[in-house]
């Protein structure tokens, strides 16, 4: 079966109805990723995040399925993207403050104007390399954690959920370490009140699995927002 065949497959799964539903939402957290980012390398990147994000919970929620013919290239073009954003975005940022840094020298005495200049930041390929590793060990670390999880409970967690979890890493280490701990763990967080809710009221039993691949993205769009 062609490609195309397979996205019509899927898209038979859905209703209209729950297909709008999907695009206003996407539509909305593009506008707060350009909100957030402008229109940008960074802004780009994410707001593929988001939509990719979007199309896969939703997929992963109606199928219980990350099929890996969407999943892996997404992390290849996340990664695409997400360097970029890091060449790109980095530079620009470099050259206005050194700008600024200049056009308030200008206004100071010649030494001062020299002290200023030499204190501005500078864009080196030490920082795009450091950047670059942050965001591939990101993906990797997130990687190896779900595939751990998933060796111990094969059950609650599939090799789809260890692949989206690479895809939603890269994301989450490029805006820093400490938002990969945060948007991890709020996926987990997700999960356990949502599970004890679905329990509380019935809708689950207690031995029960629920998707992850949509709490997964989540938390990670609940800690990028913030």
């Amino acid at each position: 079966m062609s490609v195309k065949a397979r996205g019509h497959r899927l898209l038979r799964e859905f209703s209209t109805p729950t297909l709008v539903v999907l695009v206003a939402l996407a539509s909305l957290l593009c506008v707060g990723v350009v909100t957030r980012y402008g229109f940008t390398a960074t802004g780009i990147a994410y707001a593929f995040f988001v939509v990719t994000g979007t199309w896969l919970s939703a997929i992963d929620l109606r199928l219980r399925i990350l099929p890996n013919r969407i999943v892996v290239p997404s992390i290849g073009l996340g990664l695409l993207l997400l360097g970029v954003a890091v060449v790109v975005d980095r530079a620009s940022a470099s050259s206005a403050a050194s700008a600024a840094a200049g056009a308030g020298a200008s206004a100071a005495a010649s030494a001062a104007a020299g002290t200023a200049a030499s204190a501005a930041p500078g864009f080196t390929g030490a920082d795009v390399a450091a950047d670059a590793i942050r965001v591939v060990l990101g993906g990797l670390v997130l990687f190896v954690l779900y595939l751990v999880l998933a060796l111990i409970s094969p059950r609650g967690l599939g090799m789809g959920d260890v692949k989206f979890a690479a895809f939603v890493g890269i994301y989450l280490a490029f805006d820093g370490w400490d938002t990969l701990v945060k948007g991890a763990a709020a996926g987990f967080a997700l999960a356990a009140v949502i599970g004890a809710g679905l329990i509380a009221f019935r809708r689950v039993g207690r031995g029960a699995t629920i998707p992850f691949g949509p709490l997964m993205f989540g938390g990670a769009v609940l800690v990028l927002a913030l």
